[in-house]
């Protein structure tokens, strides 16, 4: 399981609520197993990226994509 997001063009403008390291927080405390990541240089273009390690889940049974350009 996974969130991926663009990092915005004005992200200054974004809402506090909706800023990657913002939320960061309450995903860890909803998800035991949570990382964020961030790929590629963080005051240029890159992608924020929260993981879930579900070891439990052999087979899942549904997936969720989302992607932004």
């Amino acid at each position: 399981h996974f969130l991926l997001r663009k990092k915005l063009v004005h992200p200054e403008l974004q809402h506090q609520l909706h800023q990657f390291d913002k939320e960061v927080g309450p995903l860890d405390e909803m998800f035991q197993d949570g990382s964020a990541y961030v790929l590629g240089r963080m005051n240029k273009d890159c992608w924020y990226l929260y993981t879930l390690d579900d070891g439990g889940v052999e087979q899942p049974d549904q997936t969720f994509e989302v992607s932004f350009n």
